[in-house]
């Protein structure tokens, strides 16, 4: 992981079939990310923007909203 660090990310792209996701950062970096368990609702990642959560779970959805909404509020969409 830290070759990735002081990269800035420029795309992402996902596969939600798969449950998969690939990171393309400017300088070559690169990282792709897939689903480790049978639990296809686990979260996979998180990216923190200034006032929003953006999150992807391995069976497709995402979700998007406030840093301090509640888990149990949290309202999931999709598949992308």
């Amino acid at each position: 992981m830290g070759m990735l660090d002081g990269q800035k990310l420029i795309d992402v792209s996902l596969g939600p079939e798969a449950g998969r996701s690939h990171f393309t950062f400017d300088l070559g970096g690169q990282l792709e990310t897939w689903p480790t368990g049978d639990d296809l609702t686990e979260e996979q990642w998180f990216i923190y923007g200034p006032q929003n959560v953006f999150g992807y779970r391995a069976d497709g959805r995402f979700s998007k909203q406030p840093a301090d909404t509640p888990r149990d509020s949290e309202r999931w969409h999709g598949p992308i």
